[in-house]
């Protein structure tokens, strides 16, 4: 994903913690929520799929120097650049790895959700207010979606907590480090680091799903 608007730092910063975390896990989760039944596999594994999917964003790390926060990830990145081979090379994965095929036909709507996001922020020009909104509505679909869930209060107090500390990293970034997108690789970084962070905490918090044969 791209990284803003460079006339300040906030809105550049801004598209490397908010839309590339809050944003891109908030909505890989509601993914894995509603694609797990129909695809014929558990949540859990699905979820945890989906969420390392957005590593993809580590590619970002290579050519940091291009990244002015006006230009287009497909455009400058290796990963992205190359989306339509990662997308074909999943799907012919699937019809090698048969047993697993309906959980990589879910990684591979996990990647096709990543890049739909990404050119949806280029199409507004990487504006603040929308990705914060769409952070937002994120959040208000991951209410009814875990309803029914006997652990929801716990992935709730999860989404808020990755919501929160995303900003508050943002802020941190923003206002105190000043640091630019194509000055530092720091930025991408961080994001990654999260990226991974928040999926052990996943991982640690609900792995007893993965034993439950029908995840509600």
């Amino acid at each position: 994903m791209k990284h803003g608007d460079s006339s300040t730092s906030l809105g550049m910063t801004a598209k490397t913690t908010n839309m590339y975390l809050a944003g891109h896990l908030l909505a890989s989760i509601a993914l894995a929520k509603v694609a797990h039944k129909p695809l014929g596999v558990k949540f859990f594994p699905l979820a945890i799929a989906a969420i390392a999917v957005n590593l993809i964003d580590a590619d970002h790390l290579i050519y940091y120097y291009r990244d002015t926060g006006i230009g287009n990830s497909f455009l400058l990145h290796p990963l992205h650049q190359g989306w339509a081979f990662l997308g074909l090379a999943t799907l012919l994965l699937a019809l090698v790895l048969k047993e697993w095929q309906n959980l990589i036909f879910g990684i591979f709507f996990a990647l096709i959700l990543h890049y739909g996001l990404d050119a949806l922020a280029n199409l507004v020009v990487y504006d603040l207010k929308v990705i914060v909104g769409f952070e937002i509505l994120c959040l208000a679909l991951l209410i009814p979606l875990f309803w029914k869930s006997k652990q929801r209060l716990k992935y709730y107090i999860f989404f808020i907590s990755l919501w929160l500390f995303c900003n508050a990293v943002l802020g941190f970034e923003s206002y105190i480090l000043h640091w630019q997108p194509h000055e530092t690789r720091g930025i991408y970084l961080t994001a990654v680091i999260l990226n991974i962070l928040f999926l052990g905490l996943f991982w640690k918090l609900f792995k007893s799903e993965y034993g439950e044969s029908n995840v509600s």
